[in-house]
């Protein structure tokens, strides 16, 4: 390293996601999705029934399946696979995310529920 250069870890937009992986590619994918700053917004039957169905929307509009799925308190866990839809994780995560705010802007007034991006794992078929 240049002594005269400090290096630095912020301001640095980091991606999240495998560089050389095809997310479009059929292979089942574990996803942790959480909320901005840890809200605990899907306490309530309500809340939790707006975000099933809308994941359930989703999946099925995109052509996604799901595997398996459980949701906390504050935040969402799902297994996923993207079929044959040819739709990336990015591509889900953004309708998903953008639906599931726009229902609670409109019931709850938040503007942000979701942290950005998301934790996702490829599962290992072997």
């Amino acid at each position: 390293m240049n002594p005269g250069v400090q290096y630095k870890t912020w301001g640095k937009s980091r991606s999240s996601r495998l560089v050389d992986y095809d997310y479009s590619t059929d292979r089942p994918i574990y996803v942790t999705i959480c909320t901005e700053s840890k809200q605990e917004i899907f306490n309530s039957k309500g809340n939790a029934e707006i975000v099933i169905e809308e994941l359930l929307k989703s999946t099925q509009e995109l052509g996604f399946r799901i595997l398996c799925y459980c949701l906390m308190p504050d935040h969402l866990h799902v297994v996923l696979t993207p079929g044959d839809s040819g739709y990336s994780l990015k591509k889900f995560l953004n309708i998903f995310k953008g639906r599931t705010t726009a229902v609670f802007r409109g019931r709850e007034g938040l503007n942000k529920i979701w942290q950005r991006s998301a934790f996702d794992h490829v599962i290992r078929m072997e």
